[in-house]
């Protein structure tokens, strides 16, 4: 007979295959599944990410945060540190706060700064590429830190953060009034987005968001 350890692991192995195929409820009840068996920072980060799927904000935020507390708990700073850099881009995309968004960030950094560069810091450096470009208006800060994760992406084989700091870079480009230098990055993101093996559903999205943006 399994025990609830092995019960709350098949279930967030599932969810999280449920994840990948955008089955978003699916995902959901699995997670919470998982969490009724056994409490963990893998099954709440998981239901996160479910709820903000389905735009449920009081889900997502409640879920991150516990995700992060349990993950700090753990001693895995590398996940405390990515799911604190999604809360910012949850306050900021669910609720508007600003100072909450920079908040976030800023546990982010305490969590994985001094940590040898892996791929939840071009995840921080996406999320606050964003902060720097939509809520600071700072296009110089938004395209370095694009450039940080598309550098990252290259380097660590992540083809996602690749082709969201190109389309951050991209659209910083064409803001400034360089439209035919950003379209080239907007382009290359989205051949990237459509033609490679993305890890998370979120990155296609996030890449062709910003060409959209610059085709307004």
């Amino acid at each position: 007979m399994a025990t609830q350890s092995q019960t709350a692991r098949a279930a967030v192995a599932a969810g999280s295959e449920a994840l990948r195929r955008g089955a978003w409820d699916e995902a959901r009840e699995l997670f919470e599944a998982a969490l009724r068996a056994e409490e963990s920072g893998e099954a709440w980060e998981g239901l996160g990410w479910a709820g903000w799927w389905l735009h449920d904000a009081d889900v997502t935020i409640r879920a991150r945060e516990r995700a992060y507390r349990a993950l700090r708990a753990a001693g895995d700073r590398a996940g405390a540190g990515r799911v604190a850099a999604w809360l910012a881009s949850d306050f900021l995309e669910f609720r508007g706060e600003d100072a909450v968004a920079r908040g976030w960030l800023e546990r982010s950094h305490r969590m994985l700064d001094g940590l040898p560069d892996r791929e939840e810091h071009g995840w921080l450096a996406l999320n606050e590429g964003s902060y720097a470009l939509n809520v600071k208006g700072d296009l110089d800060e938004a395209a370095g830190l694009g450039g940080r994760a598309t550098s990252m992406g290259q380097a660590l084989g992540v083809p996602d953060l690749e082709a969201i700091g190109l389309a951050l870079e991209g659209i910083t480009l064409v803001r400034r009034g360089s439209v035919e230098a950003g379209m080239r990055l907007l382009d290359e993101a989205s051949a990237i987005a459509a033609g490679e093996e993305l890890q998370w559903p979120i990155s296609h999205g996030w890449a062709l968001c910003y060409l959209i943006s610059a085709c307004e």
